[in-house]
């Protein structure tokens, strides 16, 4: 960077043989440091968008690639990653002193019903009778016809 003195000494010494006022020479060349200045400042600012922009473009660009990659790729399900053994289930029996059992677990099944997904409510209500007999047909063809969207039907077989 050249350093230029505030008050250049020639113009003004020729300013001042001419008979002129050499604040008028000083006004100018504060204008024009200033106007360099600004002109400094917005290349700097410039370039700093220039550089924000080029960074976003990348960023978006990345994106871009990787959600292509991903929607031109086949997909895969995923995979269990810890073989071993599975989860047991079944909860252990409730013993005695003796070990006697107290209590222990039943696998038990039991039937129910979503009405509005019926087709022919009184053909199930007849199947249901002729396998649970102790069923009642007319009260099981009201719960199906009614407003219910799910319905028990016999619990613990």
């Amino acid at each position: 960077m050249t350093r230029t003195p505030l008050r250049p000494l020639a113009r003004i010494l020729d300013a001042r043989a001419r008979g002129e006022n050499p604040k008028a020479i000083e006004r100018e060349n504060i204008r024009q440091r200033h106007e360099d200045m600004k002109d400094r400042a917005r290349a700097r600012a410039e370039g700093r968008l220039l550089v924000l922009g080029l960074f976003f473009f990348c960023a978006f660009a990345v994106v871009g690639v990787r959600m292509g990659m991903l929607a031109t790729s086949e997909a895969q399900e995923p995979l269990a990653s810890a073989p071993g053994a599975s989860i047991a289930m079944q909860r252990a029996n409730i013993v005695d002193r003796e070990g006697r059992i107290l209590a222990t677990n039943l696998d038990t099944y039991s039937v129910y019903a979503q009405p509005p997904l019926m087709i022919d409510p009184e053909a199930a209500a007849d199947e249901l009778v002729k396998i649970f007999p102790d069923l009642e047909k007319e009260r099981l063809v009201k719960d199906f016809t009614g407003k219910r969207k799910f319905l028990w039907i016999k619990k613990r077989i």
